[in-house]
């Protein structure tokens, strides 16, 4: 049989154990995450504007 836990709740970052209501267990995990979401979204837009150049760059030979 397990132990009961006192609630809590989990680091949105490294996923350890945080009193209950707060999201990150460290002000360094909170910008870790800030970090990564800022670099994911950076990862997206330039595959968006490389799609965008390449169907340019296709369109543009099949026209010659």
């Amino acid at each position: 049989m397990s132990a009961l836990l006192p609630p809590h709740s989990h680091c949105y970052f490294c996923d350890a154990p945080t009193t209950e209501g707060e999201n990150f267990c460290s002000v360094d995990c909170e910008n870790k995450l800030k970090e990564k979401r800022k670099k994911d979204s950076r990862k997206v837009l330039f595959f968006y504007v490389g799609t965008a150049l390449a169907f340019m760059v296709v369109g543009y030979v099949a026209t010659m």
